[in-house]
Parts: structure tokens; sequence; C-alpha cells
């Protein structure tokens, strides 16, 4: 059993995470869903526009995401403006949410690094992504606490 594994048993009950991966490309997004797939199965958007519609969907029905993954070059609408999207969408909602957004990136500059803070994003990894990346992110963002679904 790993570290990891140990971690997601709490009081003999698995914690898991309800997540969006948002990511135009095949491999990224396979690789993505392989190092989340043990904090529970991600559901996947090919677009920001389709990650909307997830998130919309979930804000409305009160039942938000844990972890949002948003590549920040997407066709249709790139992570960015999804991200602009969410937040405003989270603010509007009846029951306020803060879901956690981690961009993942190949932009490695520090003005998207900035900009991407500065749109609320919780966290900013640049691919390759790995998995002691996402799983110490996902623990910085206190993600592993006493949730179970």
């Amino acid at each position: 059993m790993t570290d990891s594994k140990l971690v997601l048993q709490k009081n003999g009950a698995k914690i898991m995470l309800k997540m969006l991966i948002a990511e135009d490309d095949l491999t990224s997004c396979v690789v993505l869903e392989k190092i989340l797939g043990e904090y529970g199965e991600p559901d996947i958007a090919t677009n920001g526009r389709i990650a909307l519609e997830f998130v919309s969907k979930a804000v409305e029905e009160d039942d938000p995401y844990d972890l949002i993954c948003l590549d920040n070059m997407m066709p249709q609408m790139d992570g960015m403006e999804t991200l602009i999207a969410i937040r405003a969408m989270e603010k509007s909602a009846k029951h306020p949410s803060c879901q956690k957004v981690i961009m993942t990136t190949v932009l490695d500059d520090q003005e998207n690094i900035k900009n991407a803070y500065t749109n609320g994003c919780d966290g900013y990894i640049i691919k390759p992504v790995g998995k002691k990346d996402i799983s110490q992110l996902i623990g910085k963002l206190g993600l592993l606490g006493d949730k179970s679904r």
C-alpha cells in the first residue's frame, strides 16, 4: 500500500474527490486521469466551454467540484477564460463555493502565472505533469481532509 493510499484511508472511509479535467490533448488527459484516479473518477472536458457546462451543472445542483484541472491553451474557450467564468459563477451562486482550480500548462512565463493567480487559480503546474507535483498540491490545498463521498 502506498503512502497516498494510506492518506486516502481515513477512519476506514476512502476519501473521494469530485474532479474535472479540462484538457484538449489526449496524452495529457490520460496522464492526468491516471494520476488523479486514486482520488476518484474525474469528469473530462475537451475544451473550456464543455468544462463550464460541467461546472455550471455541478454548481446548480449544489455539488461543486473539489478539484478542477484546467489546461490554459484549449480550443473554443481557453483555460484563463474558463477560470474567470468559473469564479464569476461561484460568486453568483445561491450557495457560493470555492472549487480548487489548478492550471496545467506549458506556459511557464511569469506573466501567465501571475494572471492565473490574479484570476483565482489555486495552483499552477507546468507540463509535463508529474504524480508528485499533483499529489503535493492536492495536499497543500487541503483536499485530503475529512471528506468522503
